[in-house]
């Protein structure tokens, strides 16, 4: 086994590379740092995100610059991408970033477009996001969506989002798959995903119900893959993790589940939200001390889905300092745990076998 990582300007960028899969009991997988990325000696902003593209080479968000910076698996500074404007090849807002082939690609929501660069940094085109696909859109079933996210885009030119509607009668948000045909315009709203049931309307506010099972959504554009992650708590005793990952299209790869032990709420815990805090506007600690709290908190707080199509789940809390991902591959078998340090943040991560 064989695990690689580097040290990025406070946050740690994870590459495993694992030979076989874990067996239960879980493994933990040792870290073993390869470079470290000095954001004085590469001028480095804050970073906005870090993806993994083909051959391991690293692209770095530098909003605050509208730029991205590549860098090989090494370490080794290779190009910059784009610059502040609205030409081509330029950005407003860099969003989400993924490789493909030999292509970075750049999504920018302000300029409602994606940008495709050489891994040599050269530009090569840019394509618009349909502007149908606005804040708010309605499907032609008169369901209406909002907030569209970019999940990943085909190799014909057909485009795939996430975007989440409220249903009036209940109340409660969902998240669909949309799909849009290579004339930009909307060919399929796939079948809603899994919601979960943490919110509550309380006035004009959404408030959410503390130590609550979330329901985890990642995706990886380089993998055309989205993964949803559902908890099943009963008390204090072990809960239910359903793993299911679908294609972009909406079709599922595979659903995987796993039982894991879940830690018991403390006294301090529970008066974390309830007690007074000058912070905390006076109604929001209402809400908490009159709403019931659970035996345990959720196993899991986060998610990472890699370009290779791997699943990195984020434990509730910090454990003796650090951090827990349990890794799943792009088949759902379990890989095992990487630990980060606490100051430390995971920002990708792969499990591809060398």
């Amino acid at each position: 086994m064989n695990l690689r990582h580097g040290l990025l300007a406070g946050a740690v960028v994870c590459l495993p590379t694992l030979g076989t899969p874990a067996q239960a009991p879980v493994k933990v997988l040792a870290l073993r740092p390869e470079f470290r990325l000095s954001a004085e000696t590469h001028t480095l902003s804050a970073l906005g995100g870090v993806s993994v593209g083909p051959g391991g080479i690293l692209a770095v968000s530098q909003g605050q610059d509208r730029q991205v910076r590549l860098f090989s698996a090494t370490g080794v500074p290779v190009a910059t991408l784009g610059r502040r404007g609205s030409g081509p090849g330029e950005f407003q807002a860099v969003g989400t970033t993924f490789g493909r082939a030999d292509t970075v690609w750049v999504v920018d929501s302000r300029l409602n477009r994606l940008s495709a660069f050489s891994q040599q940094g050269k530009y090569l085109r840019g394509i618009p996001l349909p502007a149908s696909l606005g804040a708010v859109f309605t499907a032609t079933d008169g369901r209406r969506f909002s907030q569209p996210s970019f999940v990943s885009r085909d190799d014909d030119g057909a485009m795939h989002f996430k975007a989440v509607r409220r249903d009036e009668a209940s109340g409660k948000w969902s998240t669909a798959l949309i799909s849009l045909g290579v004339d930009g315009q909307l060919a399929r709203v796939g079948a809603e995903l899994p919601a979960g049931d943490c919110a509550r309307e309380e006035g004009n506010s959404q408030m959410m119900l503390p130590f609550c099972p979330r329901v985890w959504i990642g995706s990886s554009p380089a993998a055309k893959l989205l993964v949803t992650v559902e908890t099943a708590m009963d008390g204090a005793r072990p809960a239910r993790v359903r793993l299911t990952a679908r294609q972009a299209s909406g079709t599922v790869a595979y659903t995987k589940e796993i039982v894991v032990p879940v830690e018991r709420l403390t006294a301090a815990d529970v008066a974390s939200y309830r007690d007074p805090d000058p912070r905390i506007p006076p109604h929001i600690t209402a809400f908490y001390r009159r709403t019931p709290m659970p035996d345990a908190r959720p196993p899991f707080q986060g998610i990472q889905v890699g370009p290779d199509g791997s699943t990195w789940l984020l434990a509730g809390r910090p454990i003796e300092g650090h951090y827990e991902w349990h890794g799943f591959d792009a088949k759902g078998t379990r890989l095992g745990i990487v630990r980060i340090r606490e100051e430390s943040a995971l920002m990708s991560a792969t499990a591809t076998a060398v």
